[in-house]
């Protein structure tokens, strides 16, 4: 049996840094069942880096699969990640036409008000005034018919 206690590196990190081995590659390695690495983290070299040399077509195509996967899934994420800031931006505006219907809503509100003020109650109360009190009572309509509308909810 071979002493495990020649090459023995800490980390996958201080062994990759040591044999010049890219880090995603001794991660697949280790993935793909290559013997050397203990649950502590401890790396063998001696045990590992013949393992490497002999699979290392397969761990180049698996890390270019993975790598490919990951950057897939980057990108779908990111795509997501906009989608939803959209739809809360979306949220806090009102299109414009909602506005315009808004707009239209006041406006008959503020019609019917008016048109009920000018033809039921106010013929009653000018009969007989001279135009300094009619005005007067025409603009006193108009602040109640606008303290109307700044109570309606929108």
């Amino acid at each position: 049996m071979e002493d495990k206690n020649k090459n023995t590196y800490p980390s996958m990190k201080a062994f990759s840094a040591s044999s010049n081995i890219p880090l995603d590659i001794v991660r697949v390695a280790k993935a793909m069942g290559c013997p050397g690495f203990e649950h502590n983290g401890k790396c063998y070299g001696d045990i590992i880096i013949p393992w490497i040399t002999e699979h290392m077509d397969e761990l180049e195509a698996s890390n270019e699969d993975d790598i490919k996967h990951w950057k897939m899934r980057l990108v779908r994420a990111q795509a997501l990640n906009e989608e939803l800031k959209l739809e809360e931006s979306k949220q806090n505006y009102i299109s414009k036409k909602e506005v315009a219907q808004m707009i239209k809503n006041v406006a008959m509100s503020q019609k019917s008000i008016l048109k009920a003020r000018l033809t039921q109650e106010l013929p009653q109360k000018l009969v007989g005034l001279d135009v300094p009190k009619i005005t007067q009572l025409m603009d006193d309509l108009l602040v109640d018919v606008c303290k109307l509308m700044e109570t309606l909810k929108i």
